[in-house]
């Protein structure tokens, strides 16, 4: 477990798993095949992507901010 931990509490804000070497080599691998088929994809479609992402990044700043607050010593 690799754990994110409050500098001012000392409290666990975050437990992650450790992965296996097999587990990030598919992960890499994973990610060039999404880069090789990505570049090939049009315009429009990166637009729309990168609208999706902004969308979802607005609906979840709240908790991104609480988070990272939280990782530099702020009250979760």
């Amino acid at each position: 477990m690799i754990r994110t931990i409050s500098p001012t509490t000392g409290s666990i804000i975050l437990e992650r798993a450790v992965h296996t070497p097999d587990q990030i080599t598919l992960a890499l691998q994973t990610a060039q095949h999404a880069f090789h088929s990505y570049k090939h994809t049009a315009l429009s479609s990166r637009i729309a992507i990168a609208s999706k992402f902004l969308d979802l990044l607005d609906q979840n700043k709240q908790a991104l901010v609480r988070h990272v607050h939280g990782t530099q010593g702020g009250d979760c």
